[in-house]
């Protein structure tokens, strides 16, 4: 009797294809089963992660009963494909971490969680004086009060934050990169909405230069700060990044540039590339047409 291997029904003979699954049937599900198997097994997942990581990464594999070897020149590790299922588990527990084909690549630790940072309404009342002596103290005490719940905590210290950058002639855009580098996204993101109003010329430009050669986490906080700022003189960078190596930033580019425009031309960042290349070409004829619609 013929079985879809898929959903494992068994069919009566003469029938070729599911028609739930629309695959074709198997005579022996078992020897279906151990042919899969033996072909997972002799493929590979190739796991790359920053200097330093990839022996702490190996051991901890090995503590879980995952076989593991060093890649012949040291640049990553091989598990066999038939376990990724049980590394992607392991490793969603502590680290950030991207899979494209049969390489994953470790970014680093888990960076979801925000650090708690005290809220401190005293810096609103220090003297300009005594902003400008605690300067970097200040900044950070400034910034972590955007993310207070209370509306007139953070337009105070919008304002307070303004004043101290303008004595000190420092960018706005260094404020934010370091907020984004902290991983304060809270503030971050109440900053950024607060700047919307007024957003100050080329600063949406500035964080797009950062995004190209930051890693995937910190682009992705910038280009949804982007997004919130809605320059529509960011949109041909952003259209530019839908090419990235990262789906991660492929996809936090086309949110922004959703956000910019208003509607969607289902880009798809985990798609192929001649996929992916449609719907990019749909971002250039609205560019091509202005930007307008």
């Amino acid at each position: 009797m013929p079985w879809c291997p898929a959903c494992r029904q068994e069919y009566r003979p003469g029938i070729a294809r599911c028609a739930d699954c629309a695959v074709d049937l198997v005579d022996d599900l078992a020897r279906h089963d151990r042919a899969a198997a033996e072909r997972a097994a002799a493929r590979l997942l190739r796991i790359v992660a920053p200097g330093g990581t990839l022996t702490a990464l190996a051991s901890g594999l090995k503590g879980r009963g995952i076989p593991v070897e060093l890649e012949a020149g040291g640049g990553g590790l091989l598990v066999p494909e038939a376990a990724a299922e049980l590394v992607e588990a392991s490793l969603g527990q502590v680290a950030e971490y991207e899979r494209v084909g049969d390489v994953l690549h470790v970014y680093g630790p888990r960076q979801d969680l925000e650090p708690e940072v005290p809220l401190d309404p005293g810096w609103i009342e220090k003297s300009d004086a005594e902003l400008v002596a605690e300067r970097d103290a200040a900044i950070g005490g400034l910034v972590a009060l955007f993310a207070s719940p209370v509306a007139r905590l953070r337009m105070r210290a919008f304002a307070r934050l303004n004043g101290l950058l303008a004595a000190q002639q420092l960018p706005i855009a260094d404020v934010l990169l370091w907020t984004a580098r902290a991983r304060m996204k809270k503030a971050l993101y109440a900053f950024a909405a607060l700047l919307a109003e007024r957003p100050p010329a080329g600063l949406a430009a500035r964080l797009l230069d950062e995004v190209k050669g930051a890693e995937p986490l910190l682009a992705g906080q910038l280009l949804h700060v982007v997004a919130l700022l809605r320059d529509r003189a960011a949109a041909p960078a952003l259209v530019a990044l839908l090419d990235h190596e990262s789906s991660l930033v492929r996809d936090d580019a086309d949110e922004a540039l959703v956000s910019l425009a208003g509607f969607d031309v289902g880009f798809d960042a985990e798609a192929e590339p001649t996929q992916r290349a449609r719907a990019i070409a749909l971002w250039r004829e609205w560019l091509a047409d202005g930007a307008r619609r």
